[in-house]
């Protein structure tokens, strides 16, 4: 394991990797892959249609390159509860211009909202995300119309998917919780940010879709980091608060360019530095982690460029209904080596 110094990462805050957000996968469908159609217990179509679960998501992120010039990063969710037979739907919808430092979210509960029992279609009345195939994977569709988070965002899946503990199936705070993602995702449409519509620059943007579902939930709350390397690998790092007492996850799935997945524990301590509170909800965040991937060779260093990633009720601004989403430069060392690349500082329940 090799320890960097804090002020390694803190030093490339001001350092942007490029306007364009680097694809490293092929343009191959994660439906080529035999492994990825079928892994474990996942089934990639039948899972993104799940009823009755406690907790039903549909997740996405967007790096854009824009025609204007600008970066921006993109959240959109799409969440369906369920406690004591009571379904409860909300969504959270994110614009953080990187270029200027700016950045708008907000978290709606939608009573009138819907998922589909019987296909993946999520419909409230600011957010909707659904399938165009029959396979309700190879395209996917994302748009808000929430004032200053408005965009309308077309993704397709390419290159290899990635299984969260390589199997899609792990224990996340009190029960077992079913996860998969594609992690890159070729992107066309436009988003409205500051009263201006942009396009899309699909050869320079990228995404990555999160699907999860199941009775587990970490209602203690958590650190969650996503990860893109300019040597091709990917990975997502989970860090959880205990729940009751019990048992944290300290769990790396790492997806190597070729589509194989190995994991990893990860240490105890991710050095979280340079607080940061926000006026709305008044907890701390904070600016900069780093990750030490344990077997690995691997330290990862997270920083937030732009201060902004808060997504809340505004009405009832409270942790239940609070969820941050940074967009990450970074910088360290993998398997010993000097990388970089870019990708998500998740907070939940920091304070």
């Amino acid at each position: 394991m090799r320890s960097l110094p804090v002020v390694f990462g803190l030093l490339q805050l001001s350092i942007r990797p490029s306007l364009a957000f680097f694809r490293t996968a092929p343009d191959l469908s994660p439906f080529s892959y035999p492994y990825t159609a079928l892994a474990g217990s996942v089934n990639v179509t039948g899972a993104q249609v799940t009823p009755n679960q406690p907790v039903n998501s549909h997740w996405a992120v967007y790096y854009i390159s824009a025609t204007n010039g600008h970066d921006y990063f993109i959240c959109g969710q799409g969440l369906e509860t369920q406690d004591n037979g009571i379904l409860s739907h909300q969504y959270r919808v994110l614009i953080t211009d990187i270029t200027d430092k700016s950045s708008y979210g907000t978290a709606m509960t939608d009573p009138d909202a819907t998922l589909s029992t019987d296909t993946f279609n999520f419909q409230s009345k600011g957010f909707k995300t659904y399938a165009t195939t029959p396979d309700l994977f190879s395209t996917m569709v994302s748009i808000s119309s929430v004032p200053n988070a408005t965009f309308s965002l077309v993704s397709r899946p390419k290159g290899p998917n990635l299984y969260h503990a390589g199997s899609g199936s792990y224990f996340w705070g009190d029960d077992r919780t079913f996860e998969h993602a594609a992690p890159e995702l070729y992107i066309t449409g436009n988003l409205t940010y500051k009263g201006q519509t942009v396009d899309v620059i699909p050869e320079k943007s990228t995404g990555w879709y999160d699907r999860q579902y199941g009775p587990g939930y970490v209602s203690a709350g958590w650190n969650l980091f996503m990860f893109y390397l300019q040597n091709g690998v990917k990975g997502c790092v989970w860090h959880t608060h205990p729940v009751n007492g019990g048992p944290v996850l300290r769990m790396a799935t790492v997806l190597f360019p070729d589509g194989h997945h190995e994991i990893y524990t990860v240490a105890d301590d991710i050095h979280p530095a340079i607080p940061f509170t926000s006026k709305l909800t008044n907890a701390t965040y904070y600016r900069h982690h780093q990750v030490h991937i344990i077997g690995l060779d691997t330290t990862l260093n997270f920083d937030l460029p732009v201060l902004g990633g808060e997504m809340t009720a505004t009405e009832q601004p409270i942790p239940q209904f609070t969820l941050f989403e940074g967009y990450s430069d970074i910088t360290g060392f993998f398997q010993g080596v000097p990388v970089k690349g870019f990708g998500v500082t998740e907070q939940s329940n920091p304070y």
